[in-house]
């Protein structure tokens, strides 16, 4: 579904690139064979130089994600579109990405909820969508901006949740209210 996606929205963005970081390093092999199939240059993120020049990047490597996220105009965020439950939407939010997911975020269904209530993501309800709204996205950067800063705030008004929540508590939990 992005790899389609991406050849949709080249007609307009023809520089436009795409980086997959697949959930499962295992998949790396398939991804980057989907992508070849698709008729994309392909590189994996660990092989490239400067010179590299590519449609799809594959992250197959751990520890990498933070670093791409903090490079990307549009966050899409992976295992929504189909029902696997989602993952998580904090990291690029904390980073001030737009984000978008698909109707499957039971995994996060929360945090998700605040975002698409704070106006910080789009939640798609078809895979259909996944062009026109990415295509609203590059094209607008304002709307971009307002979001990422909408999603950064949420983030921050969030973090610091469980240390409020045990200091509100330390007076119940104190030796003198517990039983003896």
């Amino acid at each position: 579904m992005l790899l389609e996606a991406l050849q949709s929205l080249r007609a307009q963005l023809n520089d436009l690139r795409l980086v997959i970081a697949p959930r499962h390093l295992e998949r790396v092999g398939e991804v980057e064979e989907l992508s070849r199939q698709s008729g994309l240059s392909v590189q994996r993120v660990s092989r490239m130089t400067s010179t590299s020049s590519w449609d799809v990047a594959i992250v197959d490597t751990l520890g990498q994600l933070p670093a791409h996220y903090g490079l990307a105009t549009v966050v899409f965020v992976g295992g929504s579109l189909i029902p696997h439950g989602g993952q998580n939407p904090l990291e690029p939010a904390s980073l001030g990405k737009p984000i978008v997911f698909g109707p499957s975020m039971e995994n996060f269904a929360e945090i998700a909820r605040q975002l698409l209530t704070h106006q910080a993501a789009y939640q798609l309800q078809a895979h259909s969508e996944l062009a026109p709204i990415l295509e609203k996205l590059l094209m607008d950067e304002a709307r971009r901006e307002t979001m990422g800063q909408r999603a950064q705030a949420l983030v921050e008004r969030l973090s610091g949740t469980s240390q409020r929540t045990l200091e509100a508590l330390k007076g119940l939990l104190t030796s003198r209210s517990l039983p003896t």
